[in-house]
């Protein structure tokens, strides 16, 4: 569900994941394509990222501080 929603916000923002690795501060898109696919999951703090690279507004829907 995670990886679906974090494609799917992705796609709504127009964003490569590329440009997410980067927002992110990462060169690579590796990293975050992992999470996207579900083959990794993310870590409170990561997510937190992850949630401001791709739509800092989605940061209230999931009242991350």
């Amino acid at each position: 569900m995670l990886a679906f929603l974090l494609r799917r916000q992705r796609q709504i923002n127009r964003l490569t994941t590329q440009d997410v690795a980067e927002r992110m501060g990462s060169r690579s898109k590796t990293a975050y394509a992992r999470y996207e696919q579900g083959k990794a999951e993310p870590s409170l703090s990561k997510l937190q990222e992850l949630v401001a690279a791709i739509n800092p507004d989605l940061k209230a829907v999931f009242h991350i501080a």
